[in-house]
């Protein structure tokens, strides 16, 4: 599923302002820094939290940067506030941080609440996800590696992807394992 997410939505440049393209956001994190890359469910490794509501939506403890790219093995996650990527110039990991400022087809925001449940959404600043048909099929990448996915959706009155729970309008996917993964 993530080569047909890539060929229907390929890589582009992060968005990047001036005061975003600085070298601490820009820097690539690996495993050493607290990035994972999305296998297979259970991700026995998360940091579980309730669905993300107004109250708890920016918890950092809890909160996943997810990214879509075209470099094997394509979907890879960090926490916003991970102890190990931070530093004196960097108070929080952001989406560059997942590509090294590459290119990338799609990012936004997850929470686990069980190692095989997920809520997610495609808000993020430097890759968002640009349509509601994108963030389907971003949900569909997740459930193909067995993850349920509760989708926060897409408003049709802001043309972007809703940042928190609206209990009545979670799209929810389940998991499909198959070859083509």
């Amino acid at each position: 599923m993530p080569n047909i997410f890539i060929t229907k939505y390929p890589p582009r440049e992060p968005r990047l302002t001036p005061n975003q393209n600085t070298p601490s956001q820009l820097e690539q994190l690996t495993e050493i820094h607290g990035v994972y890359i999305i296998n297979n469910a259970p991700a026995t490794w998360a940091t579980l939290t309730d669905p993300p509501t107004f109250e708890n939506a920016k918890n950092g403890n809890s909160l996943y940067l997810w990214i879509i790219t075209d470099t094997p093995p394509t979907v890879y996650c960090i926490k916003e506030h991970e102890e190990r990527a931070l530093t004196e110039e960097r108070n929080r990991a952001c989406h560059t941080n997942l590509t090294g400022g590459q290119p990338a087809c799609a990012g936004g925001e997850m929470w686990f609440s069980s190692p095989n449940t997920i809520y997610l959404n495609g808000c993020s600043g430097r890759y968002p996800v640009q349509s509601e048909e994108q963030l389907r099929d971003a949900a569909l990448v997740f459930t193909r590696k067995g993850y349920r996915v509760g989708s926060l959706g897409f408003s049709q009155g802001t043309g972007k992807p809703r940042k928190v729970v609206r209990p009545e309008e979670i799209e929810w996917y389940a998991p499909q394992i198959s070859s083509n993964k």
